[in-house]
């Protein structure tokens, strides 16, 4: 797995300065070459749960319709950024 941020593989060449790249196991010293068109793009993380979960303990000092109104709108505000997150995948994905 690569921590790397890139709208698309073009701006991944400019990060990695060319097509081509190495990964070492982190189990063994093992190392392969790969190239920029070999990445596949995958969601980071799963914002609506969270958004849900944090606005719900909010929600708690308003009691059970405040855990309720605090958990929809966490929800609503986290499924915001799924979406975005999937749209950036699907660009970076599609991109060559």
């Amino acid at each position: 797995m690569l921590s790397l941020k890139a709208n698309n593989r073009g701006s991944m060449r400019m990060l990695l300065h060319g097509d081509y790249f190495r990964v070492q196991c982190g189990t063994c010293t093992q190392q392969d070459i790969y190239s920029v068109n070999d990445v596949i793009a995958q969601e980071d993380s799963n914002e609506t749960a969270t958004g849900a979960l944090v606005g719900g303990l909010v929600g708690l000092l308003g009691g059970p319709l405040g855990v309720f109104i605090g958990g929809g709108i966490g929800a609503m505000i986290g499924n915001g950024s799924d979406t975005e997150e999937r749209n950036r995948v699907k660009n970076f994905n599609e991109s060559w």
